[in-house]
This record gives C-alpha cells, sequence and structure tokens, in this order.
C-alpha cells in the first residue's frame, strides 16, 4: 500500500525493479494498493523519491494539500495462484464502471462564481470550441465513454502499438487574454501509468506537473496569473522508450480523460461539479497507541506491515540510501500504526535530492505479485 502525497514538478518517485524503470506513483491523497508482477528468483524493487527532479529554478505556487512525502505500508507477496484482500482500507484499483447507454445530453450549468465553464455536453469538441486545440500523433476527442458529471468528456487517443514507437498527443486550453487571475480546476481520470504512458500538465511551455495512476476522476487546480494562458496535457505513449514492456495490469485503462473544466477569479469560491473524490487527506491519529503487528494475508508467503518498529536496521531485506534516509513512521499507515516515509528533502535552494528505498526479495521465491 503507498500514498504518494508528491506531484511533478515539485517531487516524484519512480518504481524500479532489478535497475529497470517499472512505474510511478503520483498525486495521492490516500493509500492505494499496488501490484508488481515478478519472475521467480531474487529481485530488488526500490521505490525512488527525487525532490525538484525537472530541476526548476523557482516553483509554481504549492497546493495547499501538497504532502511532500511518499509512505509505504502493508507490502506482502503472492505466490501465482494464491488470491487474497490487501490489508488495507484504501481505495480499490478497479474502476467503477459507467453507464454504456447515456440518455441525455443536456449541458450543465456554470459553477457559482465561475467566468468560464466547458463541461464538454454541447458536443462541439473540438472544431466548436475556439479554445481547445488538438495535435499530435492523433487527436483527443469527444466521448461518452466516462464522464465526471453529464455525459461527455473528452479523452486521449489511443496511441498503443505493437511496436512500441513513442507516439504523444496533446489537448491545450487556451484561455481569454482578459481573464484576471486566478485558478483554473478541472476533473481528470488519468488512467496511464509508468513506463507504459504518461501525461504531462504545462502552462505556456512550462511544465507544471503530471496525472497518473488514477482510477476515478478527481479535481485538479492549476494557478493562473493575469492575461491569457496555454494550458496543455500531453499524452505519450512508451515515453522511456522501452523495446519490451513489463507485464500491464488488468485495470490499465490507457487513457486521460478530462471534464468539468472551469476558472475561477481570484476570490470566488465554489465546489467542484463532479463526483469525483475530494483531494483533501484524511486525518491520521496523533498518538498511536499500539504497536501489535498486524498479521500475514491468507496466501501471502512474506508481508511486512512495519509494526514489529524494525526498520530499517532489523529489516535485512530493505535498504535506504541517498540524500537522506527513509524512516519508520506513525504519521501515517494504511493498516496498524506504522509505516514508512522518504525523508524531507525540500530545501529553499532548490537543489535536486533524491533517496531510495529497496526491497530485496527472497532468491527462492517463486513467481508471482507484490503487493
Amino acid at each position: 500500500s503507498v500514498l504518494a502525497g508528491v506531484n511533478m514538478p515539485y517531487d516524484n518517485c519512480l518504481v524500479y525493479v532489478d535497475g529497470l524503470l517499472r512505474g510511478n506513483v503520483a498525486a495521492m491523497t490516500q493509500f492505494q494498493t499496488q501490484e508488481i508482477v515478478l519472475s521467480p528468483g531474487g529481485h530488488a524493487i526500490t521505490w525512488s523519491y527525487t525532490f525538484n527532479p525537472v530541476p526548476l529554478v523557482v516553483f509554481p505556487p504549492i497546493p495547499a494539500d501538497y504532502i511532500a512525502a511518499i509512505f509505504i505500508d502493508d507490502v506482502y507477496f503472492l505466490p501465482n495462484g494464491a488470491t487474497t484482500m490487501p490489508p488495507t482500507a484504501g481505495p480499490s484499483m478497479k474502476v467503477t464502471s459507467i453507464p454504456e447507454n447515456p440518455v441525455s445530453i443536456a449541458p450543465t450549468s456554470m459553477p457559482p462564481g465561475a467566468t468560464y465553464y466547458d463541461g464538454f455536453e454541447q458536443g462541439t469538441f473540438p472544431d466548436g470550441d475556439d479554445e481547445w486545440t488538438t495535435v499530435g500523433d492523433g487527436s483527443w476527442e469527444l466521448t461518452s465513454e466516462r464522464a465526471a458529471s453529464g455525459v461527455y468528456s473528452i479523452r486521449s487517443p489511443d496511441l498503443s502499438n505493437e511496436e512500441l514507437t513513442t507516439l504523444r498527443s496533446s489537448v491545450t486550453m487556451t484561455t481569454n487574454p482578459n481573464w484576471a487571475g486566478g485558478t483554473l480546476l478541472y476533473s481528470v481520470l488519468a488512467g496511464v501509468n509508468m513506463p507504459y504512458d504518461n501525461c504531462l500538465v504545462y502552462v505556456d511551455g512550462l511544465l507544471r506537473g503530471n496525472v497518473a495512476a488514477m482510477t476515478q476522476f478527481q479535481t485538479q487546480e492549476i494557478v493562473l496569473s493575469p492575461g491569457g494562458h496555454a494550458i496543455t496535457w500531453s499524452y505519450t505513449f512508451n515515453p522511456v522508450p522501452l523495446v519490451v514492456f513489463p507485464p500491464i495490469p488488468a485495470d490499465y485503462i490507457a487513457a486521460i480523460f478530462i471534464d468539468d473544466v472551469y476558472f475561477l477569479p481570484n476570490g470566488a469560491t465554489t465546489m467542484p461539479p463532479t463526483a469525483g473524490p475530494s483531494m483533501k487527506v484524511t486525518s491520521i491519529p496523533e498518538n498511536p497507541v499500539s504497536i501489535a503487528p498486524t498479521s500475514m494475508p491468507p496466501g501471502a508467503t512474506y508481508y511486512d506491515g512495519f509494526e514489529q518498529g524494525t526498520f530499517p536496521d532489523g529489516d535485512d531485506e530493505w535498504t535506504t540510501v541517498g540524500d537522506g534516509s527513509w524512516e519508520l513512521t506513525s504519521e501515517r499507515a494504511a493498516s496498524g500504526v506504522y509505516s514508512i516515509r522518504s525523508p524531507d528533502l525540500s530545501n529553499e535552494e532548490l537543489t535536486t535530492l533524491r533517496s531510495s528505498v529497496t526491497m530485496t526479495t527472497n532468491p527462492n521465491w517463486a513467481g508471482g505479485t507484490l503487493l
């Protein structure tokens, strides 16, 4: 289980298996269960946290709910053929089904306080929406496949190909040059995962972040200064690039959906018009009262919930290196009291710093899944 409270361009967390990039984790506000398929034998699984990875000399405004840390808990291994429910109260990674036959195309209404809103319910994207353009190896398109509200959203094209050729497509919203400063909000379902694909977000050609690893719509915010701006969502298939993909998760969506885009001038507030989750973090008890170890999940041959309080020196399979050390914490946990967390690498000079934690598996393990 992981809570990756990191966001580009401030920081990121890449996941490696035996030195090969297998994905990234980001933009989470609660614990989620992730899966890594492993072949038989020993492996080194590394979570690498980087502060200011681009690097930038000046950061854009930092969101109020920015956590700036990764928390890992409830790590266990299931040999092939074994199944169990993860020992965490975090959300399932399965995608909520969307009705196949939408019955309404009535436009949704402009949120109170907003001076611009597009829920794509008029069905005019992109040719009838002058502020929207799409370019690249394929075009973003209107879809009723998934929506945050109403019937329609826009989605990235299918760029997958057997040759694993790197392909890109972007959609850009150009704002009104007469707008005052404020916040652009949008609902996004970014069903992309490194190393298969990614989605980077730019403002006026400068990287402002990324969206990834979502299974339902979430509301994102972009703070804008007065005047016109170009906000671009750039989708890339096989961005590394790799010549062979690792096993693809069963719930991999391979697309980005955007809906309910609206602009709030400074001083205006409103609730987003989406049923997606809040981006606020659920508070964690400040005073843990138990360090009893949680139990091994049924079917698992390895489990560490960090409840023994021995990380890292007493856990031979775990090591941490870099500009700071990962450490045991009771700040947040998926279950029990303890988890491990990345160090605070922030600094006023915005010097790029890195720290990683590695789990080395038993060489006698059969093939299976690390969760």
